[in-house]
């Protein structure tokens, strides 16, 4: 019974959570993936974390997902062990996007030798054939760089590596290092994971990196079945033709370095162009943007013109948004000349400056971040960024209510913005009632936000959950009560 009410109350939460399936439609988009209309599933949890994992073996009960919002986590409930899977669901699309078969995984035999594996093209063919007939029909290997992982070993060391496989070649062989040390415990797996990393071509006819698409397929050496796949695959729908030229985009982010961080030499070391996750909901949630790594020098009183750390940048290629994805304290780097700061100083004053808007940052590394909505000087949240923090918002009789594990606060309607017919509620509020502080980067427009309680970290270094596990025991209890 309790289980019946606990998935009533999650129909009901994601039921009114903008344009999410709820738990039972997501239940139900497994079993047609499956094939089997009388599966017996058991909803986990959401999704807090993201990733694009480089490794190798899939632990049950940890998947995490290939998008940047929650997702929906589900095993099989089989007693027996019959069937032992692990899905995780996009809950706007209802796409399982990950899949893994733990019985198979555990019953696939070991190979103590890369000499025993069949050849690269085995594996490619079977992954190829998977996404095919389970994904795209018209899956074109040619737009994706496409990866194999394999047992290496250089002397006495042992590791993975990578081979770079290549689709016209179906004759490519292991490489000369893809071997096992004897001395050496076997490994631990009989199979290895085959990845498709998306690649796009703008309308300047630069081909980059994007996240738009993305495949990983664990294929077992001996029985040729697929064991594991994780994947996301949405159109890119932004334009590619920027409004922002490249020579632009570098003004912008040096201005930026000048600016924000107070460098008195900023150089580029590495520039390229990507489609990223830009911290939005779908359809929203991509964006095309110049990539930039920049060494940032400062002058010391005593030591004159030091290296003081390097960042990653990002320029959005459209809007001229500027955003630090990471950065680099200390370090090394070719002391510039007097002439070359002087040159530098001279130029940045007629360099472009880019379009700076608010951002939440919500993670270590601040590659994705909530916008929110700013309002003759107050910032609000919608909805579902609201959600992030755990925070119900709710409209009942012309009253708006927030609510986060067992406490309620009701918003004056004059403290509630109303935009475009979506409400939109006080960032302080939604940090106030969920246990968070705030610290704002009035130059770089930033909020960085930490728990209450917590020890406090550098400001770049603050980080927020998506979805607690206690707001999401509040949230069904609430619905339970309204059930009673």
């Amino acid at each position: 019974m309790k289980k019946v009410l606990l998935i009533i109350g999650l129909f009901l939460i994601t039921s009114l959570s903008w344009g999410m399936l709820s738990i039972e439609e997501a239940m139900q988009a497994i079993r047609e993936f499956e094939g089997i209309p009388d599966l017996k599933l058991k909803y986990e949890r959401l999704t807090n974390e993201y990733s694009d994992p480089w490794g190798g073996e899939p632990i049950p009960n940890t998947k995490i997902a290939p998008v940047t919002w929650p997702c929906y986590v589900f095993t099989t409930d089989y007693a027996d062990g019959s069937y032992d899977r692990v899905y995780i669901v996009e809950p706007f699309s209802g796409k399982v996007m990950d899949w893994q078969d733990t019985k198979a995984i555990k019953n696939e035999p070991v190979l103590a030798s890369v000499k025993d594996w069949p050849p690269p093209s085995w594996i490619a063919d079977i992954a190829i054939n998977f996404i095919r007939n389970k994904f795209l029909p018209d899956f074109d290997p040619a737009e994706y760089k496409i990866y194999i992982k394999y047992l290496s070993h250089i002397d006495s060391a042992a590791t993975f590596n990578w081979l770079e496989y290549n689709p016209t070649n179906p004759q490519q062989s292991w490489p000369a290092d893809a071997d096992w040390p004897s001395d050496f415990p076997p490994p631990l797996s009989g199979f290895t994971v085959i990845k498709f990393v998306h690649y796009v071509t703008d309308d300047t006819g630069d081909k980059f990196h994007s996240v738009n698409s993305y495949f990983a397929i664990w294929v077992g050496f001996t029985s040729g079945k697929v064991l594991s796949f994780q994947y996301r695959h949405y159109p890119v729908n932004i334009s590619l033709t920027p409004d922002i030229s490249l020579e632009e985009a570098r003004q912008i982010v040096l201005n930026y370095c000048v600016q924000m961080s107070q460098a008195d030499y900023a150089e580029i070391t590495q520039e390229s162009k990507g489609i990223v996750f830009n911290g939005k909901l779908p359809p929203d949630h991509l964006s095309y943007v110049y990539k930039f790594s920049i060494r940032i020098y400062r002058n010391d009183p005593e030591y004159g013109l030091l290296f003081s750390g390097s960042g990653i940048f990002y320029v959005d290629a459209h809007t001229g948004e500027v955003w630090l994805v990471d950065n680099t304290l200390g370090g090394s780097g070719k002391t510039p000349t007097k002439e070359q700061v002087q040159e530098f100083k001279q130029k940045i004053k007629t360099f472009k400056k880019g379009r700076l808007s608010w951002k939440i940052f919500i993670n270590q590394t601040r590659e994705f971040a909530l916008f929110p909505v700013e309002d003759r000087g107050k910032f609000y949240l919608s909805a579902p960024d609201a959600w992030n923090f755990g925070v119900i918002v709710e409209e009942d009789k012309g009253k708006v209510i927030i609510r986060y594990s067992g406490k309620s606060r009701e918003l004056e309607r004059a403290n509630v913005l109303i935009k475009d017919g979506k409400i939109y509620v006080p960032l302080n509020a939604v940090l106030e009632i969920a246990g968070y502080e705030a610290k704002y980067g009035q130059k770089e427009k930033a909020i960085y936000i930490h728990k209450k309680g917590e020890k406090k970290e550098k400001a770049e270094g603050i980080s927020a959950g998506m979805l607690s596990l206690s707001a999401l025991s509040y949230v069904l209890c609430k619905f339970l009560r309204i059930l009673a």
